[in-house]
């Protein structure tokens, strides 16, 4: 993935901070992400690797936001751009997403039209868990499908793999 060679894993400051539910689901309203990259891969099934990523970018200078959202959710990485001038949180294993992330967001829901992305993400995440559709032909056309609707809300700065 492009983005992986962007970015490059941070040592861990002190954090003191303490986050509140709503908080978090404000701040995600703001500068969260929910999406899927489907990358070609020979290893895997039908030679494509789905991924599912949450994950939160903001200026280096609040960095220890991010953090505190790691140790909020405990998983996840924080990485920082090669510039320095941005970081970023990201949740992409599976796991993480289908056992923190989706149950977080099912309890406490996204107030703006972030919400039909997150349930977009939601309906691909179980979709892996329960039905391996991202190892059948038609299960991965029905994911590209959700995945090209997510795309086009998302408004952020990667490019579009």
């Amino acid at each position: 993935m492009k983005r992986e060679r962007e970015y490059t894993l941070l040592q861990k400051p002190i954090v003191n901070i303490k986050l509140d539910d709503n908080w978090v689901v404000g701040f995600v309203e703001n500068v969260g992400h929910f999406t899927v990259w489907l990358l070609p891969d020979k290893t895997k099934c039908l030679d494509t690797d789905v991924v599912p990523e949450f994950f939160i970018k903001v200026d280096m200078k609040e960095i220890k936001l991010l953090y505190a959202l790691k140790d909020f959710f405990q998983c996840g990485v924080v990485l920082k751009s090669k510039d320095k001038k941005t970081a970023i949180f990201s949740v992409k294993t599976l796991k993480h997403n289908y056992t923190v992330i989706l149950p977080f967001f099912y309890k406490y829901d996204l107030k703006s039209s972030k919400q039909q992305n997150y349930l977009r993400y939601r309906w691909i995440v179980n979709a892996m868990v329960y039905k391996y559709l991202h190892c059948e032909p038609d299960g991965v056309r029905e994911i590209t499908l959700i995945k090209k609707r997510m795309d086009e809300f998302n408004n952020f700065d990667y490019p579009i793999l």
